[in-house]
């Protein structure tokens, strides 16, 4: 037998779900704000990054006269 406590009615139900979908559209839409929020907010440090990686060969410094992984044919070597 159920305590008296945990009974429901059947109007206490359907009063609690109209409260129960708009926490969770509630929910969800704060969900989606947040991520776009979060999005808007990588989307230019993403774009910094990718220009810094896909900004072309990487330069060349001359090499020193004491290494010895020098290669014999080029007066540079590469970073």
């Amino acid at each position: 037998m159920i305590p008296p406590l945990f009974r429901l009615s059947c109007s206490a139900l359907i009063g609690l779900l109209p409260l129960l979908i708009a926490g969770g559209l509630f929910t969800g839409w704060m969900v989606g704000r947040a991520d776009r929020e979060r999005r808007a907010d990588l989307r230019p440090q993403s774009r910094l990054v990718a220009r810094a990686v896909i900004s072309g060969p990487a330069p060349r410094l001359p090499a020193t006269e004491g290494n010895p992984h020098r290669s014999k044919t080029s007066e540079t070597t590469p970073l």
